[in-house]
């Protein structure tokens, strides 16, 4: 009997163990359950900034990583340059700075960039010249004409001309990333349409 007694005692004090082992476990689980949850929300929520940008400071594209946008720049202030560099470090975006209209001319024949940003005050009277010339000559690149005055009429003589949109200067970090974003998105339905229609 004292034999099978023990034997009990010593189930109860497994079954107590065992017990305890388990709520610490179930414990440390639910830990690393949020621990996981917040470490895929916080991948998410990098991947999509990286892909996109939200006007947070993000890591830098790596070297050597493919670019998902290649930017033509034809800017006249420090400052537009300045941010749409610092736009660069944190998207996928790979830009090029011209700084006449001869080397942006040059510079399109070589990059094929999808999108451009044309300075409206490198060009005076001549903008609208200019932005036929970069529609012809980059086969359909979104140009964005970057402009101290905006109205509907300016917008209407940019799309007539083969331009895409127009954006005020000095340029502000929210409105290029929305731009940049729709204009990739338009540029890669454009290309997907031609492509299938050639087939």
């Amino acid at each position: 009997m004292q034999f099978y007694r023990l034997l009990a005692c010593l189930n109860t004090m497994l079954l107590v163990f065992h017990a305890s082992s388990l709520s610490r476990t179930i414990e440390a689980s639910g830990f690393m359950w949020h621990a996981v949850q917040s470490s895929f929300r916080n991948f998410s929520r990098f991947v999509w900034n990286q892909k996109w940008g939200s006007g947070e400071i993000h890591p830098s594209r790596p070297r050597g990583s493919v670019p998902v946008v290649t930017i033509l720049c034809l800017l006249g202030e420090d400052q537009d340059r300045s941010l749409i560099t610092d736009l660069c470090q944190r998207n996928p975006w790979e830009t090029f700075f011209a700084t006449t209209r001869q080397e942006a001319g040059q510079l399109l024949q070589t990059l094929k960039p999808q999108i451009i940003f044309f300075d409206r005050d490198m060009a005076d009277q001549e903008w609208r010249a200019v932005v036929t010339g970069f529609a012809a000559a980059s086969g359909g690149a979104c140009i964005m004409l970057v402009s101290k005055v905006i109205d509907d009429y300016l917008w209407n003589e940019l799309v007539s001309n083969g331009g895409y949109e127009v954006l005020r200067k000095p340029l502000r970090e929210n409105e290029v990333s929305r731009a940049v974003r729709m204009a990739w998105s338009f540029w890669s339905s454009t290309a997907k349409r031609v492509s299938n229609s050639k087939r």
